[in-house]
């Protein structure tokens, strides 16, 4: 019954060939748009949540004065991290992150260019889910001269020749020893990295040195921490240190610093919200912006609801010119019912028809659009 009320439907419907077209095609594109949109909107509201201790994640960022010079940096100093374990018992852990830049990795007679590579503290797999393939996540990069590279990177490196244990020298310098392999980075991730080095063999970063800020700085607190207080609390630690260096170096005070209209204050980002919403310089990758998430959303919903109200108006404009056809088929005894669900079922059919071609489309572009 169901299956000969739906023949009928199509009939009629391939009988208005231009009317069904128009407004199938209209529909789909309106849901094509849509669907890219939100599939956009979704990846950019997803960053850094997949970290099963993200609630309890955050950058440690800096803004300060100095003379004529505003800071708003995502680089804390190096001791900062560990300092901080130390002093504080609401952070449970740290991990710091510093840019070698652009690499040049030597294997053997090979050389290959890495547009980006990490020093990371031991820690990072601890703090962060970036899950090994191969390896022990708490000793990668615990020993100097160590690596930890990504599936992508060993399979263009060895092949299918296995990469733990091997050796490559980085920037005509120093060789490091293949420790690990992680899978590749998520996209909706802030650390985007193919290959993270150990900073255990990074002297700088060992350094006492509260007056240089090179490092991207991330800790995990206990659940429940007052992140208000920590603030206040890894502040007045860093103006302890900080004091001594104006101290040494300035031969100044830090009462005398600020009286000149100078300050200094450390803020903890919820890693959550880095992508969107931070406004620091120095990020290890490209920012978003919450106001563009807002805006493609309402044009999404604007594109939707124009496409709907499309579809809605050509088929009003359609039933109005089907009026003769509606008079033959009272002649022939059609009930009102029958009548409202014929035109209802072309309307479902039609958006049917929109939705499956327009997931159709999503798939066919979605590898340009990514």
């Amino acid at each position: 019954m169901i299956s000969n009320y739906i023949k009928i439907i199509w009939r009629t419907m391939l009988r208005n060939k231009l009317y069904t077209l128009l407004n199938v095609v209209g529909l789909a594109l309106g849901i094509l748009s849509a669907s890219l949109i939100y599939l956009y909107v979704s990846h950019e509201l997803s960053y850094d949540r997949f970290h099963k201790d993200s609630d309890h994640l955050f950058r440690i960022d800096i803004q300060a004065k100095l003379g004529e010079k505003e800071i708003n940096s995502a680089q804390v100093p190096a001791p900062a991290g560990p300092y901080y374990v130390a002093q504080r018992s609401e952070i449970l852990n740290a991990c710091r992150f510093k840019s070698n830049g652009r690499s040049i990795i030597q294997i053997e007679e090979k050389a290959f260019t890495e547009p980006i590579s990490f020093f990371a503290d031991s820690t990072v797999f601890t703090l962060f889910n970036f899950p090994l393939i191969d390896g022990d996540p708490e000793s990668a990069l615990a020993a100097p001269n160590t690596a930890v590279i990504s599936e992508t990177l060993a399979k263009k490196y060895f092949g299918s020749t296995p990469a733990i244990g091997k050796m490559f020298k980085l920037d005509n310098d120093k060789l490091f020893r293949i420790t690990a392999i992680m899978k590749d980075l998520p996209s909706n991730t802030t650390v985007q990295c193919n290959l993270f080095l150990s900073m255990a063999g990074d002297e700088d970063s060992k350094l006492p040195n509260w007056g240089s800020m090179n490092y991207s700085t991330f800790i995990q607190t206990r659940p429940g921490t007052d992140i208000t207080a920590l603030q206040s609390s890894i502040t007045d630690l860093f103006i302890k240190n900080f004091g001594e260096v104006l101290q040494k170096y300035l031969n100044t005070t830090w009462e005398d610093f600020v009286q000149k209209g100078n300050y200094a204050r450390l803020s903890l980002i919820p890693v959550k919200n880095i992508h969107l919403y931070s406004k620091a310089d120095d990020e290890m990758s490209p920012a978003g912006n919450i106001l563009y998430v807002y805006i493609f959303s309402i044009v999404g919903l604007l594109i939707l609801a124009l496409a709907c109200i499309n579809f809605i108006n050509l088929t009003t404009a359609r039933a109005a010119k089907r009026a003769k056809e509606v008079g033959v088929r009272k002649v022939s005894g059609a009930q009102t019912s029958s009548l409202i669900y014929h035109f209802m079922g072309e309307g479902f059919l039609s958006g049917a028809l929109a939705w499956i071609l327009a997931m159709l489309a999503t798939l066919l572009v979605l590898p340009m659009f990514n």
